[in-house]
Protein backbone atom coordinates (compact mmCIF):
# COMPACT_ATOMS: atom_id res chain seq x y z
CA UNK A 1 0.00 0.00 0.00
CA UNK A 2 1.25 3.32 -0.80
CA UNK A 3 1.40 6.99 1.20
CA UNK A 4 -0.68 8.91 -0.65
CA UNK A 5 1.00 12.27 -0.54
CA UNK A 6 -0.38 16.29 -1.58
CA UNK A 7 2.26 18.86 -2.33
CA UNK A 8 1.02 22.37 -1.55
CA UNK A 9 3.93 25.09 -3.13
CA UNK A 10 5.50 24.01 -6.10
CA UNK A 11 8.19 26.87 -6.32
CA UNK A 12 11.89 25.43 -5.71
CA UNK A 13 11.62 23.46 -2.98
CA UNK A 14 7.95 22.12 -4.03
CA UNK A 15 9.00 21.11 -7.07
CA UNK A 16 11.89 19.01 -5.68
CA UNK A 17 9.54 17.26 -3.22
CA UNK A 18 7.12 16.38 -5.79
CA UNK A 19 9.69 14.73 -7.87
CA UNK A 20 11.15 12.92 -5.24
CA UNK A 21 7.67 11.47 -4.42
CA UNK A 22 6.89 10.41 -7.71
CA UNK A 23 10.57 8.14 -7.37
CA UNK A 24 9.74 6.25 -4.44
CA UNK A 25 7.97 2.63 -4.84
CA UNK A 26 6.00 3.06 -1.70
CA UNK A 27 4.24 6.82 -2.46
CA UNK A 28 1.63 7.89 -4.70
CA UNK A 29 1.23 11.66 -5.55
CA UNK A 30 -1.92 12.19 -5.41
CA UNK A 31 -2.25 15.83 -6.27
CA UNK A 32 -0.49 19.42 -6.47
CA UNK A 33 -1.29 22.82 -5.38
CA UNK A 34 0.51 25.40 -7.12
CA UNK A 35 -0.61 29.29 -6.77
CA UNK A 36 -1.45 30.31 -11.05
CA UNK A 37 -1.47 28.84 -13.84
CA UNK A 38 1.33 28.85 -16.48
CA UNK A 39 2.61 27.12 -19.49
CA UNK A 40 4.86 24.73 -17.27
CA UNK A 41 1.37 23.42 -15.72
CA UNK A 42 0.49 21.28 -18.51
CA UNK A 43 4.49 19.51 -18.89
CA UNK A 44 4.61 18.52 -15.14
CA UNK A 45 1.40 17.93 -14.68
CA UNK A 46 2.33 15.08 -17.46
CA UNK A 47 5.64 14.01 -16.09
CA UNK A 48 4.23 13.68 -12.39
CA UNK A 49 1.03 12.21 -13.52
CA UNK A 50 -0.94 13.75 -10.63
CA UNK A 51 -3.40 16.28 -10.86
CA UNK A 52 -2.80 19.99 -10.17
CA UNK A 53 -5.10 22.38 -8.49
CA UNK A 54 -4.82 26.23 -8.30
CA UNK A 55 -4.40 27.36 -4.54
CA UNK A 56 -7.94 28.52 -4.43
CA UNK A 57 -8.96 25.02 -4.49
CA UNK A 58 -7.02 23.88 -1.51
CA UNK A 59 -10.43 21.69 -0.31
CA UNK A 60 -11.09 20.47 -3.39
CA UNK A 61 -7.59 18.35 -3.50
CA UNK A 62 -7.64 17.47 0.36
CA UNK A 63 -10.77 15.35 -0.54
CA UNK A 64 -8.48 13.34 -2.88
CA UNK A 65 -7.95 11.16 0.70
CA UNK A 66 -4.11 11.78 0.88
CA UNK A 67 -2.16 10.50 4.39
CA UNK A 68 -0.27 13.07 4.46
CA UNK A 69 0.47 16.70 3.32
CA UNK A 70 3.91 18.39 2.41
CA UNK A 71 3.35 22.27 2.87
CA UNK A 72 6.30 23.31 0.84
CA UNK A 73 4.68 27.41 0.44
CA UNK A 74 7.04 30.66 1.80
CA UNK A 75 6.46 31.46 5.23
CA UNK A 76 3.39 32.52 6.34
CA UNK A 77 1.37 30.81 4.22
CA UNK A 78 1.47 27.38 5.96
CA UNK A 79 0.14 28.84 9.29
CA UNK A 80 -3.21 29.47 7.32
CA UNK A 81 -3.09 26.71 5.58
CA UNK A 82 -2.34 24.04 9.14
CA UNK A 83 -6.44 24.73 9.75
CA UNK A 84 -7.25 23.49 6.69
CA UNK A 85 -4.98 20.12 7.05
CA UNK A 86 -6.73 19.83 10.86
CA UNK A 87 -10.04 19.95 9.85
CA UNK A 88 -9.50 16.99 7.60
CA UNK A 89 -7.20 15.01 10.24
CA UNK A 90 -4.78 15.00 7.83
CA UNK A 91 -0.85 14.77 8.47
CA UNK A 92 1.55 17.96 7.80
CA UNK A 93 4.73 18.27 7.23
CA UNK A 94 5.87 21.74 6.45
CA UNK A 95 8.59 23.23 4.69
CA UNK A 96 11.23 25.22 6.89
CA UNK A 97 10.36 28.96 7.88
CA UNK A 98 7.19 28.24 10.27
CA UNK A 99 7.25 29.11 13.64
CA UNK A 100 7.10 26.61 16.65
CA UNK A 101 3.43 26.98 16.85
CA UNK A 102 2.50 25.19 13.18
CA UNK A 103 5.12 22.54 13.42
CA UNK A 104 6.86 21.69 16.86
CA UNK A 105 9.92 20.09 15.14
CA UNK A 106 12.12 21.38 12.37
CA UNK A 107 14.82 19.04 10.18
CA UNK A 108 17.42 21.14 8.90
CA UNK A 109 19.86 19.17 6.68
CA UNK A 110 22.83 20.93 7.56
CA UNK A 111 22.36 20.29 11.76
CA UNK A 112 20.19 16.88 11.78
Amino acid sequence: MSVRVVVVGFGTIGKRVAYAVKAQDDMELVGVIKRRVDWKWLLHEKVLGARFYTSDRLEEVLREDPDVVIDATPKGVGVRNKEFYEEYGLRAIFQGGEPVEVAEASFVAQCN
